[in-house]
């Protein structure tokens, strides 16, 4: 503001209008002020409202004491002319006039201070409102809701907070309605501002439920988290404390009664009794509990876990920096995750949080989540047991700490593949049945089921097989006899010898595999971690065993990379 504005500002007349809000509850009494000035052709230049910080305040001095405010916004402005503006048959009126004086002590000292300032004018006039003044007043006094910005009657904004922050009661009570539904005691809905309401200020317009709800936020915040205990069951679910449930039993077992429904727990598995069992042996018969199962959740999906409360947190969107559900600041148990160190994964070579990897048990090994799951899948698939993604670790993957990853069938695979395992190459028999596939031991069929030798029958379908000729029991002809067939010449395993045969595909001496080498050095890794020469067959125990010239690599039969280019000039000649 310039000095020709301010000096004219100075020089004007204004007018001052001025009102306290008494607001009376059902167990609270506040009252707040509220002052307007204008100019002479009815400008607003300053409007303002606030609580008065007095409790149990009559209304004259509430008036007094907001008259006593707009005079002195009046002098930090610096007018000097100014018309107090007052409802007409008021006491106050009357007063400033002089035509009658208080009674009470405490009215009187404060029209002293009244006169006492409107000496710091060079003019003050009382003016009486009349109708007019009354509805201009009203417009003015219209106040906008901070939530949902609508324009409000002084008299339906609702002030619950310390620092007299208002929103309209519609907003008020949705407001606390959903913190309380959210597990938390409401505070005030302004921005950044950290105090919390009062039941006893917000009483006038709760439900009976939502008042109870709110008695019971009050008693949680009062139990530190990590001391806090429900009661296991669903229809109860009443909160005890740890320390209130030690002292309540001697006994030495976690054997506990709930205070409000009388049902018998226990505090350490945090379930009903469990009567005849230790809690040793209840928690082996019950591994998937619900905490378990969260866990497992949480780090599929990869959530936080605030250290103050143990609340799961899913970030959706936004930066790193996250507040807990109670907002409070870090010492108050606020999450303020930091930005963890980038790393990239070794397989798909994504920048991946540090945090976020998966961790392999045995060798410590790091690998994103999509890695990982895809690697298994493709092991599983492949006959074999997953082991670590990193070259040359030979560290085999745990089916219990990748159950996050596995769904139904993988995991009913993953199993197989560990029963499998246990029984050697050379002693596994697959029933030849199609549909069964049964896997045993030679040991299991080592006693024949009659006087046949090579008869025996699958323990799970049942039907009859040969043990030597590995086909459905052929029963008028002895092994020799059906050897000599040509369906037994021409069944999947003769042709598959004669193909490996033709090809020059070596067989692995430990599990019997065919193995093709379609590129690279003729060391041979199997699948079942046998290492062997391409070339001869022998095992490969050094690194010089490639000067074996038994099989030139020359005379190699077409691999796959040879079938794939003659592949791909076939269709191009098609095309043309």
């Amino acid at each position: 503001m310039d000095m020709a504005a301010a000096k004219k500002l100075n020089e004007n007349p204004h007018k001052l209008y001025f009102k306290s809000l008494l607001y009376v509850e059902r167990w609270f009494t506040s009252t707040r002020f509220e002052v307007i000035i204008c100019d002479q052709e009815d400008n607003l230049v300053f409007k303002s409202n606030g609580p008065l910080h007095y409790y149990n305040m009559p209304s004259m001095e509430a008036d007094i004491r907001a008259l006593m405010r707009g005079l002195d916004e009046a002098t930090l402005f610096g007018i000097n002319h100014i018309s107090i503006y007052c409802p007409p048959r008021h006491l106050i009126f009357e007063y400033l006039l002089g035509i009658s004086y208080p009674k009470e002590k405490e009215i009187a000292l404060l029209m002293d201070d009244v006169k006492r300032i409107r000496n710091r004018f060079r003019s003050s006039q009382i003016v009486m409102m009349f109708e007019e003044d009354v509805k201009f007043v009203s417009r003015l006094s219209i106040e906008t809701c901070i939530i949902c910005l609508e324009n409000i009657r002084p008299e339906l904004m609702f002030s619950g907070c310390e620092k007299g922050h208002r929103i309209c009661l519609t907003c008020a009570k949705s407001h606390i309605k959903v913190k309380l539904l959210d597990g938390m005691i409401p505070n005030c809905p302004q921005l950044g501002c950290k105090s919390q309401l009062s039941i006893v200020r917000c009483g006038e317009f709760l439900t009976e439920n939502l008042c109870l709800m709110w008695k019971q936020r009050i008693k949680e915040d009062s139990i530190p988290y990590s001391q806090r205990f429900y009661c296991p069951y669903q229809s109860c679910s009443y909160l005890m404390s740890k320390t209130d449930i030690s002292s309540s039993s001697a006994e030495k077992s976690g054997l506990r009664r709930c205070f409000k429904c009388g049902g018998s727990f226990c505090i350490h598995c945090k379930v009903p009794w469990h009567t005849s069992l230790s809690c040793t042996k209840y928690k082996r018969l019950h591994t998937q509990n619900d905490d378990a199962k969260l866990k497992s959740l949480a780090n599929a999906n990869r959530w936080r876990q605030c250290s103050n409360c143990q609340h799961m947190i899913e970030r959706s969107s936004g930066c790193d920096h996250m507040f807990c559900r109670d907002g409070s600041e870090e010492q108050n148990g606020a999450v303020k995750a930091k930005a963890a160190k980038k790393v990239s994964c070794v397989i798909c070579f994504e920048d991946i949080d540090f945090d976020l990897l998966f961790s392999l048990d045995k060798c410590g090994h790091r690998f994103c989540f999509n890695c990982v799951k895809q690697h298994i899948e493709l092991k599983l698939l492949d006959g074999k047991i997953p082991n670590c993604l990193h070259h040359w670790c030979k560290s085999q993957l745990s089916i219990d700490r990748c159950d996050m990853l596995l769904n139904p069938k993988l995991r009913k695979m993953w199993k197989q593949r560990i029963s499998e395992d246990t029984i050697p190459f050379r002693e596994r028999v697959y029933c030849p049945y199609k549909r069964c596939s049964y896997l045993m031991t030679k040991t299991e069929l080592y006693r024949p089921i009659s006087s046949k030798s090579g008869l025996r029958r699958c323990l799970k379908c049942g039907n009859s097989f040969c043990f030597y000729c590995k086909v459905p029991w052929h029963s008028t002809l002895s092994c020799t006899d059906y050897r000599k067939l040509k369906l037994y010449r021409q069944n999947e395993d003769t042709e598959l010898e004669s193909l490996a045969y033709r090809e020059g595909w070596r067989q692995c001496r430990n599990c019997k595999h065919i193995v093709e080498l379609s590129w690279g050095c003729n060391c041979i890794i199997c699948r079942c971690g046998n290492a062997f020469c391409y070339t001869c067959g022998g095992e490969w125990n050094n690194m010089s065993h490639g000067s074996c010239t038994t099989y030139r690599s020359g005379d190699r039969a077409p691999g796959a990379f040879t079938m794939f280019l003659l592949s791909w000039l076939l269709c191009s000649l098609s095309i043309h």
